[in-house]
């Protein structure tokens, strides 16, 4: 159609942020009526914005109202909807659980589907390309939510009439407005918000930031493909130490890690190890943050509001994740070089993990089944959660 790739990629951009408006409803409808209904209609928005892209030939109604459609869609059938289930269902492995879900899922998925894409637009074109994707993504995404996505017990229900009776560790949390009106929600969004956008801000520089300092092109790519390897071997590592050391200090000493990989990329200069080392742990880093963020908020808040209160602090995280590429662009552009954008970038990191350690123990600590015997003949009576009443909503 000669257009820029500028333009065609807008769409992305703009449904990025429709997305990030959207979340804090998505999960407020999410946890008032369970996942199954949200998420297959949620599926269905973005199949019918996959759609629309086949059929655009300018920049005008169909071009924005399919990335209002993908950006609505992925925000009733994303990281705030997968966060609710698995939360529901894993209580002693929940971190690792998370990882897996919101950090190596999509990388993975990321790397079968891009092939395939390609291989289509090739074959057909990229019109049936698109009405292709949008048939699978309608077909096999609703099918998966209608039949085999439920949540376990506070949402039972509404989510399975056959359920098992709800466990006390599930229905307790705190309502969404006292957790906005706490000193730990905003530490949490914050020290997110700083981590996060420092370093996609940076990786988005990688490579350019490399080869000025003398590495060649083909190492800079090879160092910042080993870093998305490093991030899915950092999910198992952080996941099951965060799970095995009941420890609000785990997420807080995982939280250095953001600091720590970027002083040593900035020290490094062109020697090759340091480099390898500083983006090994900028991949373990990147995935640490993001699986402790749904993670944290389970633990402090409870599970009652938790995918509104998620919500929320993944809409800021995303909103901070579109400004860091373009803060350390800035930076760099102003000073001639990288090396003040990245200083500064030191300073946010250091600042997140400051501000997590500030954090005192989880509200919603693990809770140990109880035996067999007593699961059998327990029977559990509306709960009523005491623990914060009269008191900041967390500690």
């Amino acid at each position: 159609m000669g257009w820029g790739v500028s333009v065609f990629t807008l769409v992305f951009t703009v449904s990025a942020y429709i997305g990030a408006f959207s979340t804090p409803f998505s999960g407020r409808l999410i946890d008032r009526v369970g996942v199954r209904i949200p998420v297959t209609i949620g599926i269905a928005i973005f199949a019918l914005g996959l759609f629309g892209l086949s059929r655009i030939h300018s920049t005008g109604f169909v071009f924005w109202a399919s990335a209002v459609c993908i950006g609505i869609g992925a925000a009733l059938a994303g990281p705030v909807a997968h966060v609710r289930v698995v939360s529901s269902w894993w209580d002693t492995n929940r971190a690792l659980a998370l990882g897996l879900v919101v950090a190596v899922a999509p990388a993975l998925s990321q790397s079968l589907v891009a092939p395939v894409t390609r291989w289509l637009i090739d074959a057909f074109g990229w019109r049936t390309a698109y009405e292709m994707l949008a048939a699978a993504v309608l077909v096999v995404g609703c099918t998966s939510a209608l039949f085999f996505l439920k949540v376990r017990s506070a949402d039972a229900a509404t989510d399975s009439p056959a359920a098992a009776t709800p466990s006390p560790a599930v229905l307790e949390g705190v309502p969404a407005k006292r957790a906005y009106r706490s000193r730990t929600f905003w530490t949490l969004t914050v020290a997110e918000c700083l981590a996060t956008s420092s370093l996609i801000g940076t990786q988005a520089h990688l490579v350019h930031w490399f080869t000025g300092r003398g590495v060649n092109g083909g190492t800079a790519t090879y160092l910042v493909s080993l870093m998305a390897v490093a991030g899915m071997v950092g999910v198992l590592f952080s996941g099951s130490l965060t799970d095995r050391i009941r420890s609000h200090r785990v997420a807080a000493v995982l939280y250095t890690l953001p600091a720590i990989s970027l002083a040593l990329l900035l020290a490094a200069g062109s020697t090759l190890w340091m480099l390898g080392v500083g983006v090994v742990l900028m991949g373990c880093a990147l995935t640490a943050v993001t699986l402790l963020l749904p993670y944290l908020v389970t633990r402090y808040f409870g599970l009652r509001a938790s995918a509104e209160i998620f919500g929320i602090s993944l809409a800021c995280s995303m909103l901070s994740i579109g400004t860091g590429p373009t803060l350390i662009g800035i930076g760099f552009d102003t000073s001639g070089g990288y090396t003040l954008p990245i200083s500064l970038a030191v300073a946010a990191t250091t600042l997140s993990a400051l501000l997590m350690f500030s954090l005192k123990p989880y509200t919603y600590a693990v809770v140990k089944p109880a035996p067999r015997d007593a699961r059998r003949t327990h029977t559990v009576p509306a709960v009523t959660d005491t623990r914060l009443s009269g008191q900041e909503a967390t500690p």
